[in-house]
């Protein structure tokens, strides 16, 4: 009896682990084909036009003070990588009116995109914490994701693994 139990537990483990690994699979392969995009400025494309390349996508609001001070490292980011493409997103929450306020007034020269509906937040795993980030593969896929201030170093070196 005891041995039925333990082989009963054992499989219900293993089939919660394999519908773990499944999802952390279908998590990784986000399909960024069909997901919409529009920017501060009103330009709309789809997220698998910028592939290809690496994406860096930012997460951020403007009452996050993490995000705001992260804003001049990923500009320099972006100037120094134009091999990779970067996207911020605003969250939902986020008046459109006081992103282009900070856009402007930071000078922010890298895309940022609105998210009224969350569908892009939703798309990486319904995000509602900032900053969160994320590193697109050529193909899409996730190869680095952080909740917090980002590790540039870390970044980097991922960059640097990836053949792209």
């Amino acid at each position: 009896m005891l041995n039925f139990k333990i082989s009963s537990v054992l499989i219900i483990v293993s089939a919660i682990i394999g519908i773990s690994l499944s999802f952390i699979y279908f998590y990784n392969q986000t399909n960024t084909a069909k997901l919409s995009v529009t920017t501060i400025t009103g330009q709309s494309f789809y997220l698998a036009d910028l592939l290809g390349k690496p994406v860096l996508i930012n997460f951020w609001a403007s009452d996050c003070p993490a995000c705001m001070e992260e804003i001049p490292l990923l500009t320099e980011f972006y100037q120094r990588n134009r091999d990779v493409a970067v996207l911020a997103v605003a969250m939902p929450y986020d008046p459109p009116n006081r992103v282009l306020n900070i856009v402007n007034s930071r000078q922010i020269p890298y895309t940022i995109a609105l998210d009224p509906q969350a569908e892009i937040s939703n798309a990486f795993g319904k995000v509602v914490n900032t900053p969160a980030w994320f590193l697109l593969n050529a193909k899409g896929n996730i190869i680095y994701k952080k909740l917090g201030k980002l590790n540039w170093q870390e970044l980097q070196q991922t960059l640097d693994a990836e053949s792209f």
